[in-house]
């Protein structure tokens, strides 16, 4: 079987991460494999059982591509060359999602996307969506009355579930939609989405990288306890309040904060909070073998996200048996349980996080208990292994 994927290679966020994984099991299988991927350079290369494509964007972020606006020309042109049995696309929000399923028709080819934006599975606001729609010369939060404190919070809700209900028209194209979670299978039904077009494959780890590799930093840094926050720095990931509560209670005097990832607030966030108060900024870490010796040192995940989809970063510390808090958004609700980690509410964070963050600091057996089970449940629920048996079976259905 030949199959064309179209995904994202730059810049670092889930997306990547979910692209370059499944790439890598794919080209190393017996199929035969063709990567698409857009860059600010065209190149191309070929040979029998590998392909390697970048097309031109205009414009990349973490959240969006732009694509140049000759490569709708160049998609077309590149599939029906190559003439895969089958396309899968990780969606990147980008014009492209719209116009390939047109593609993939004209050319006779099935066409699988994976749809995995970040959500906050709110039934009312789901239920209020065609009043938020019919607001006129009001803003979102004048017509709901929301409180002042929440204005940030409540546009972020209402921008993410924009993009959902945008999305659906063109979703319905596709031969099938691959989301991560059972909260999302719900959240696309009651969108609108006809339930025979979705399947529940979620995101995986490679949890053998994680077995072997054991490193302290403790001792380097001289410190009782390193909390480790990995994801995007940016408005809907909530860090700051992670980094008011850590500076409130003087957490830094024996205890690291790692923060690995990039984003528009980093810079902001640099200059407000030091060194000297416990953070160590390191940056998007592109080297895999370095990344898991930060995890694997690391006792705590945190994880503050307003929005979430499957968080990789919380599968990877699952994965190396960290302590694991997070938001209940998103998919996190349904990979954390009473047993193998802590779930908190996006509206107490701050409270909760006040409690949490001094008792995990000082307690080592409450943070082994919270981390027994957490490999456990990885292996037998979010396993690469099973991600790609079952990606398999969808490819052979199609």
């Amino acid at each position: 079987m030949h199959v064309l994927w179209i995904g994202k290679t730059f810049p670092f966020c889930g997306n990547v991460t979910y692209t370059k994984e499944i790439s890598k099991y794919l080209t190393q299988n017996n199929n035969q494999f063709s990567l698409v991927h857009f860059s600010y350079n065209n190149s191309c290369l070929f040979n029998k059982k590998y392909s390697h494509i970048s097309l031109k964007a205009i414009y990349q972020s973490q959240l969006y591509t732009i694509p140049s606006f000759m490569s709708t020309s160049y998609i077309f042109c590149i599939i029906k060359a190559l003439a895969p049995d089958i396309i899968h696309i990780s969606l990147s929000l980008s014009p492209i999602d719209l116009i390939l399923p047109q593609i993939a028709k004209i050319l006779n080819i099935p066409v699988i996307a994976t749809f995995h934006p970040a959500f906050k599975f709110n039934i009312c606001l789901i239920n209020n969506y065609k009043t938020i729609l019919k607001i006129q010369n009001k803003t979102i939060y004048n017509e709901f009355q929301f409180k002042s404190t929440y204005i940030d919070t409540q546009g972020i809700f209402h921008r993410q579930l924009l993009v959902y209900k945008f999305y659906i028209p063109f979703l319905y194209k596709y031969s099938s939609i691959i989301v991560f979670s059972r909260l999302q299978f719900r959240l696309m039904q009651k969108l609108g989405l006809t339930q025979c077009l979705l399947y529940r494959i979620p995101n995986g780890v490679n949890y053998k990288r994680y077995e072997y590799i054991k490193v302290s930093l403790k001792e380097y840094l001289k410190c009782k306890c390193i909390f480790l926050y990995q994801g995007r720095i940016s408005p809907e990931k909530n860090l700051e309040k992670i980094l008011k509560v850590w500076v409130n209670h003087k957490m830094g005097i024996n205890c690291k904060l790692l923060i690995i990832g990039n984003g528009p607030l980093v810079y902001k966030l640099m200059h407000k909070y030091k060194p000297e108060q416990g953070f160590i900024w390191m940056g998007c870490i592109n080297n895999e073998l370095r990344k898991i010796n930060l995890i694997k040192s690391s006792n705590v995940f945190l994880l503050s996200s307003l929005i979430e989809g499957l968080s990789i970063s919380l599968l990877e510390s699952m994965s190396s048996q960290l302590a694991c808090i997070s938001t209940n958004s998103g998919s996190s609700q349904t990979v954390l349980r009473p047993d193998n980690g802590i779930l908190i509410s996006y509206k107490k964070l701050i409270s909760q996080l006040e409690i949490l963050l001094p008792l995990l600091r000082d307690n080592n057996e409450i943070r082994r208990l919270l981390s027994k089970k957490s490999r456990k449940k990885l292996i037998a629920h979010y396993s690469l292994y099973n991600n790609i048996n079952k990606l398999t079976n969808l490819y052979n259905q199609n």
